[in-house]
């Protein structure tokens, strides 16, 4: 069993973190139609005894995205974390469509640097935080300004 994989690679892999504790994060998704059962597969016996799961999106690149659409449809993402945008592309993929969908809806929460959210790096008396600390964007720095 892997401490931490990702989704993210230059190879199609899968990223998640496994926090011992209740939480389970996967961080961004690059499948394709070789691997993807199998890492889903074990994403979803990874996650199955957590109580709490999150997927991380860092920028939406189909290299992030490869494979979103079959990985919601095996296990719900019920938490998006993703950096605020209304990133478009000139040809969109199913995928970068079921990133725009889980970015737009109620399962969303922005990220930025220093960013807190219960349970990602906030206790409460349920349980304890994940870890997770938000290096970026940093919404102080000149290029990231609205």
């Amino acid at each position: 069993m892997r401490g931490f994989y990702s989704l993210f690679c230059i190879f199609p892999s899968a990223n998640d973190i496994k926090h011992n504790q209740d939480n389970f994060t996967i961080i961004d998704c690059c499948l394709n139609d070789s691997n993807k059962k199998t890492i889903v597969d074990e994403i979803i016996q990874e996650s199955s005894s957590k109580n709490i799961s999150r997927f991380i999106s860092t920028h939406p690149d189909q290299d992030h995205l490869a494979g979103l659409e079959y990985l919601n449809s095996r296990n719900p993402i019920l938490n998006f974390y993703c950096v605020k945008n209304e990133a478009t592309k000139p040809e969109e993929t199913i995928d970068f469509n079921k990133y725009c969908e889980l970015r737009d809806s109620d399962k969303a929460f922005n990220i930025s640097k220093g960013c807190k959210r219960k349970w990602m790096n906030e206790d409460d008396t349920t349980r304890k935080h994940s870890g997770i600390s938000i290096l970026w964007p940093d919404w102080a720095k000149v290029p990231f300004q609205v």
